[in-house]
């Protein structure tokens, strides 16, 4: 039942289609005859397109897969153009990175970082009891008025900030 409506509905739109083809070219064919005139859109310039330039890749050895090994990334390759790589690795005690040291292949800043990682590794299995963060200096504030300690220095509750710093 729909299957002829939809039918119909397509062999309409193709003779509509070749109609608005056909006023189209007409239209076309009138505008070459006449002339400008008013009565033809005047064509607002288009914006140009903006240009935009490619970024240089710091490192030539950029994309060469450098990220298969934790700890190691690729430098910019030394002046004869060998390759040059370079290991760090995070030191969770202190929250800095160590610089390891630049190598000439990717297995070998590798193995320099698997190294650092297995000392320490190694280190905190022997000192299991050491703690492995810094602890800060504990200190008290007293007033040398009062005697309120306090655990930061500052003006007191009783009016001075003449006060002395007693490690706890």
């Amino acid at each position: 039942m729909h299957i002829g409506i939809i039918a119909k509905l397509n062999g309409e739109k193709k003779e509509l289609s070749a109609r608005i083809e056909k006023i189209d070219r007409t239209i076309i064919l009138l505008r070459e005859l006449d002339g400008p005139s008013e009565l033809v859109e005047t064509a607002v310039p288009a914006k140009p397109k903006r240009v935009y330039k490619k970024r240089k890749v710091k490192s030539k050895t950029a994309g060469l897969g450098t990220n298969r090994y934790k700890g190691v990334k690729a430098e910019n390759p030394y002046k004869d153009g060998r390759p040059r790589y370079s290991a760090n690795i995070h030191i969770p005690a202190t929250k800095k990175i160590k610089y390891l040291g630049t190598f000439d292949s990717e297995e070998k800043a590798a193995a320099a970082y698997n190294q650092a990682a297995a000392d320490m590794a190694e280190q905190a299995e022997n000192n299991h009891d050491r703690p492995t963060r810094r602890r800060t200096k504990k200190t008290e504030w007293i007033c040398n008025r009062c005697g309120t300690a306090y655990q930061s220095k500052g003006v007191c509750g009783c009016g001075c900030n003449d006060m002395r710093e007693v490690p706890v």
